[in-house]
This record gives structure tokens, sequence and C-alpha cells, in this order.
């Protein structure tokens, strides 16, 4: 499946290699299965590379790592010059690191009603809740959608 993401055979390999290869290999078939597109896929597939790579800096296990934690690699990401991914925005790659934890911590989003039938619910509350549990949206791109999806 990472071969359907990345061109070079060694970052394949490195991956797969990794502390974490299989559930990498894992997380791009799930991200593909839930129609990610490829561009977006390969972003928070980086991002799931990244913070497993700070964690391991770290000496974290994924497993332990909470909202708490996600702050601090954040926080990392901020301090962090240069390198292969500066040009991804920190929220992108906060996003991608929060759904390879969801991904890694057991959240089955198959199991997540797509279009929840609580009639009490609005179409904003629906939104925001479909957009993060099936996305991994963060707040900032959320209030992206607000003024359209409130005109429908």
């Amino acid at each position: 499946m990472l071969s359907e993401y990345f061109k070079s055979p060694s970052h394949i390999r490195a991956l797969q290699n990794g502390p974490y290869g299989s559930r990498i290999e894992g997380f791009a078939a799930h991200l593909s299965q839930i129609g990610y597109s490829k561009e977006s896929a390969c972003q928070h597939i980086r991002s799931a590379e990244l913070i497993i790579l700070w964690a391991d800096h770290m000496r974290l296990c994924l497993a332990d790592i909470d909202k708490a934690g996600l702050q601090r690699f954040g926080d990392h990401l901020v301090r962090r010059r240069g390198g292969t991914y500066c040009r991804h925005k920190r929220v992108n790659i906060l996003a991608g690191a929060r759904l390879f934890l969801q991904y890694l911590h057991g959240c089955d989003r198959d199991e997540v009603c797509t279009r929840p039938t609580d009639g009490d619910l609005g179409l904003w509350s629906t939104f925001c809740t479909w957009m993060t549990v099936q996305r991994g949206t963060c707040e900032a791109t959320l209030r992206n959608y607000e003024k359209p999806v409130s005109k429908l």
C-alpha cells in the first residue's frame, strides 16, 4: 500500500522496517478505504512518520500519547527549523498525527454512522462531528466551512 503513495523504494523500506511499519501500512490502507485522496493520505502518512520519530526521540510510547502529548508534539513542530516537512503547515501535520494516533488507539471509524439520525442535531453540529470523527479535522479548518454550511 505504501508504494501507492511513495516512489522511493528506500523510503518505503524505511517505513516498513521501522518500529510501527505494519501500523503505517495499515494506516495507509485505512486512509485509502475511507476515501482520502492520494495527496492527503500521503501527507497524513508523513505526519505519522514524524510523530513516530519524535516519540522515539522523546522515549515515549505512541499508545501513551494523549491530547497533552499531541500538544507537546505541536510545540516541537514550532521549534523545528528546516527539514523535509518544513513546507507543511503545523495544523496539517497535527491533524495527520491525530488521525494516526486515533487509528493506533483503535478508534474504528467504520462503526460511526456517517449520517446521524438524531433530528435534534443541526446541520452545522452534524457536519462538525462528521468532519472531526471521519477526517480528524481541526477547529480552524471547520471555521472555514461554517458560513457555507450554515447557508444550507
